[in-house]
């Protein structure tokens, strides 16, 4: 009963579409070095809470930095990881995280080579 009264409220809640940039700050994080059922090909791995450009805080696994060298404040950046292979079940799961941004560069890689 309570369960059916929760989404009552809930569905009867404002809601606003709003569209995020990507961009954030790591706000709070923690290593895990012993993970839970399925990411035990991930160890250790850096899991943060990110406050976006926007606003929110949102929760998600940081990718392609070294464990060692996040802090707060750290500027990150969302993009799409593979995470579950469902074999059983002929799917792929995919899921956001944040890694720091890449740093744009002033020349193109052939006025690089010239």
């Amino acid at each position: 009963m309570i369960l059916a009264m929760e989404r009552e409220l809930i569905a009867r809640m404002p809601t606003e579409v709003m569209k995020f940039s990507g961009k954030g700050t790591v706000w709070a994080f923690s290593t895990v070095y012993d993970p839970p059922e399925g990411f035990e090909d991930y160890v250790p791995y850096t899991v943060a809470i990110i406050e976006l450009a926007e606003g929110p805080l949102l929760t998600a696994r940081l990718t392609d930095v070294d464990n060692n060298s996040v802090y707060i404040g750290m500027p990150v950046e969302m993009v799409i990881r593979k995470g579950e292979d469902l074999g059983e079940r002929d799917m792929l799961v995919y899921s956001y995280c944040f890694r720091p941004p890449i740093p744009e560069v002033e020349e193109t890689l052939a006025e690089t080579i010239a």
